[in-house]
């Protein structure tokens, strides 16, 4: 990613701060970045379509982000994104365009 990239996703997700997150994050179609937490582990599906989000059993204030950077015109991209969330887990997910 580059200056321009890592300024628009602080705008658009109020934080400056994404060392603290587990994160994912696409970029025209392909996957750029990517941050694992001890409450958060982000996988690849095996058929290569997405990907798999599990959040620990009683995890608390566990923060996930999963946002696409759009720089091209005329991309179709289509991704299956599960999250498995833990039972008695707390967390925010913020994903999107």
């Amino acid at each position: 990613m580059n200056v321009e990239d890592k300024e628009l996703l602080e705008k658009v997700s109020d934080t400056k701060d994404f060392q603290s997150m587990a994160y994912n994050i696409r970029k025209d179609g392909k996957a750029v970045e990517r941050k694992i937490t001890e409450d958060v582990s982000i996988v690849n599906k095996e058929d290569g379509s997405g990907i798999d989000i599990y959040i620990k059993e009683s995890a608390k204030n566990a923060f996930v982000y999963i946002p696409v950077l759009l720089t091209k015109s005329g991309l179709e991209d289509i991704v299956y994104n599960d999250f498995h969330i833990g039972k008695n887990a707390q967390a925010i997910i913020m994903a999107g365009c």
